[in-house]
């Protein structure tokens, strides 16, 4: 499975190399749905919610840089998990429609996490770096904000605090860039 996601994120990358003149920087903010498969029945995690921040870098469509910074909450019966991750994406469209850009987006993770164990109020820890990949996109309200919406997985294995291994993380955000430098000419222009 880790091959198979490491394909996919060098697969993303080589096929955006060909770099066109730069679009733009932008950065923005985001909210955040995730869930997180454990491993075990015992103690399943439920759907969380949460924050994030974004920036990244375009190239053309044809390829861009997305870093970002998101923090969860995650319950389950014994503690709830406050999951914080940190992105570095790379993405490439593969369908344009008008002002919308949907992307291949592939990259890294890193995890970091703290609970406390309900029972006895021991810290539990979570962390790691691994493969993601998923579908994200870009719909251009004007020439400098567009409205950003993805579904990413995360690919496992995590270990933390009692020897639980999880299989994947999956998340979906929607937020809002604005485009610092550049923009995009093909932005509907309102009158």
């Amino acid at each position: 499975m880790k091959n198979q996601a490491a394909a996919i994120a060098t697969l993303t990358l080589l096929i955006g190399a060909p770099v066109h003149a730069q679009k733009g920087v932008f950065f923005g903010a985001h909210v955040t749905g995730a869930s997180l498969t454990n491993g075990t029945d015992s103690d399943p995690v439920d759907f969380g919610s949460g924050t994030g921040l974004h920036a990244g870098l375009s190239f053309g469509k044809a390829f861009g840089l997305l870093v970002t910074h998101d923090q969860t909450i995650l319950g389950s019966k014994s503690t709830n998990l406050d999951l914080g991750q940190w992105d570095v994406l790379g993405r490439t469209s593969f369908i344009e429609v008008g002002p919308a850009t949907a992307y291949l987006t592939a990259g890294f993770s890193k995890r970091a996490s703290n609970a406390f164990d309900d029972a006895s109020r021991n810290p539990v820890f979570f962390k790691g770096t691994n493969l993601t990949a998923g579908l994200t996109g870009q719909l251009l309200a004007t020439s400098k904000i567009a409205v950003d919406a993805g579904i990413l997985r995360t690919f496992g294995p995590f270990s933390y605090g009692q020897g639980r291994d999880v299989a994947f993380i999956d998340r979906m955000v929607l937020g809002i860039s604005y485009y610092l430098f550049g923009g995009s000419r093909t932005a509907p222009r309102y009158r």
